[in-house]
């Protein structure tokens, strides 16, 4: 979990494109860390839309990992968002 939250504290995008899942925590917890850290509004998340913190993450970008083409225009989004 260390190691983790250390990583979510030096990146600036989360990316997560799970087929299928009950509740990742990974989001929840890179959120958690940039709050905590102050930087949570130069930073960005991408979730699934089949991800169940998609819907408790609001201001997330929502993707379908089945479109690869829709995922690279949220990356970039996300890029010029978060910079």
């Amino acid at each position: 979990m260390e190691e983790r939250c250390a990583l979510w504290s030096i990146t600036h995008i989360m990316l997560n494109t799970c087929l299928r899942d009950g509740l990742t925590l990974q989001p929840l917890e890179f959120v958690s860390v940039k709050k905590q850290q102050g930087k949570f509004e130069k930073s960005a998340c991408i979730v699934s839309e089949f991800s169940g913190c998609g819907k408790a993450l609001q201001g997330a970008f929502i993707i379908n990992p089945y479109d690869v083409e829709a995922i690279a225009i949220k990356i970039d989004e996300a890029i010029n968002t978060s910079a």
